[in-house]
């Protein structure tokens, strides 16, 4: 009977996973379609100073996701708080991160660093649509109401490529004006959705507030600093490419990351399909068997990476040079070293699947924590002969290395495992 409700668990979840999934299936090409076109339309330039801006994107949503979402999420399930106040102190705590990050973006902007001068204010009005946005779907995702939050990333996808479409046809279309539009329609998206969060909503007294959001800091302290290295060790390399090449090489990178990056949303989608059955597997069946398992679950994880990497090699420069231009096919051979870098990122997933099952989440922050590591250090010793494929070499290696991390970590991990259990007393 209980293995029959696991089961039936598992089955919902997956029906749940299909749903997060195609949202973020549409975010990505959104997002992939937004940088095409600046390429092929606008210049090398345009695409830089847009994939600089999302690298603020990038960390806004970590740490919307690490400091109020994931702690919110526990702490609704663990029902450690009434809800209707868990969720008024998420939602102002959103509002308030986003706040932080804008002025810390003005700021930069004022002191002329850190920022291209034409994506301000257009930037920080876009961080702070994107955190309220991340968030609200984050909250669907707590009350299992994943159908409206792929609803939400649709029409949110939907409305970026509709904004892209009049931009380009009215000869408007620059770095700056698409992230007016991300503004824009991450706040509607955001003002549509809200009332189907919550019937009312309320400001919580301060002392309540100033409770919830240590609250939320004592869960996700740990959490952020493996999202912070996370987000910087694959943000760093457009600012390396603008300290190698300026803008132009920024938007090369972009380029050739984007195609890299096009089997992403499969392999997210194989590890939230596979994360429930390898923690059901490893608690019901223990350790024996368990690598053979894990193993056999890499497969679809490196089959399609595989196929990427001789995809680049075989045709690398054409793929470039029909998506974004003649001009981008330059890009071939970081190509190959950028597939070769998603190869060991794919097989990695799966090891992180079985250190989550073996009960030892603390390795993602190793794992990133090594993949900024080795980046920032190999940075230092070539700063000043930083080129396309060095930094292309940089991304395989810092990949390879963090891979060689998991390794170890799940070793030491099975190895204090079969300790523990082997010191336990055997059932009649």
């Amino acid at each position: 009977m209980s293995g029959s409700h696991s089961w039936a668990q598992l089955s919902r979840r997956g029906h749940g996973v299909f749903w997060v999934i195609g949202g973020q299936a549409a975010q990505s090409l959104a997002s992939f379609l937004t940088g095409l076109v600046l390429g092929r339309c606008v210049s090398q330039e345009a695409l830089g100073a847009y994939a600089l801006g999302l690298s603020f994107c990038f960390l806004i949503i970590s740490l919307g996701d690490t400091l109020i979402a994931t702690p919110y999420t526990y702490l609704r399930a663990s029902r450690e708080g009434e809800p209707h106040t868990l969720f008024a102190s998420a939602l102002w705590g959103s509002a308030a991160l986003g706040l932080v990050v804008a002025l810390v973006l003005t700021v930069l902007h004022l002191m002329g660093a850190g920022l291209p001068a034409e994506l301000w204010p257009a930037l920080p009005l876009a961080v702070m649509g994107l955190v309220m946005r991340e968030f609200l779907r984050r909250h669907f995702y707590v009350i299992n109401r994943s159908g409206h939050a792929m609803v939400l990333d649709l029409t949110s996808a939907a409305g970026q490529l509709l904004a892209l479409g009049v931009l380009a046809w009215g000869g408007w279309l620059s770095a700056a004006s698409v992230f007016w539009a991300i503004a824009g329609v991450s706040a509607l998206s955001f003002a549509l959705n809200l009332g189907k969060a919550q019937a009312s909503f309320f400001w919580p007294p301060l002392r309540m507030l100033a409770t919830q959001w240590r609250a939320f800091l004592g869960y996700g302290g740990w959490l952020v600093a493996g999202g912070l290295c996370h987000v910087a060790s694959v943000q760093l390399y457009p600012w390396l490419a603008l300290l190698g090449g300026g803008q132009a090489m920024v938007g090369l990178y972009a380029a050739c990351i984007a195609v890299t990056n096009l089997i992403n949303p499969l392999l997210i989608a194989l590890t939230n399909h596979f994360r429930p059955r390898f923690i059901a597997h490893y608690q019901e069946a223990g350790q024996e068997g368990f690598m053979r398992y894990l193993l056999l679950r890499s497969l679809p994880f490196l089959l399609p990476a595989l196929a990427f990497v001789m995809l680049a090699g075989w045709a690398g420069g054409p793929l470039l040079g029909v998506l974004y231009g003649k001009e981008f096919s330059v890009g071939a051979p970081a190509l190959v070293y950028l597939a070769f870098g998603l190869m060991a990122v794919a097989a990695a997933a799966p090891i992180q699947l079985g250190l989550l099952a073996l009960r030892a989440p603390v390795s993602n922050l190793f794992y990133h924590g090594t993949n900024l590591g080795v980046l920032v250090v190999l940075a230092l010793i070539w700063h000043d002969r930083l080129s396309l494929q060095l930094l292309a070499q940089f991304y395989c290696g810092a990949n390879v290395a963090g891979l060689l991390m998991l390794g170890i970590l799940f070793q030491v991990s099975a190895k204090k495992t079969n300790r523990v259990t082997g010191e336990m007393p055997a059932s009649d």
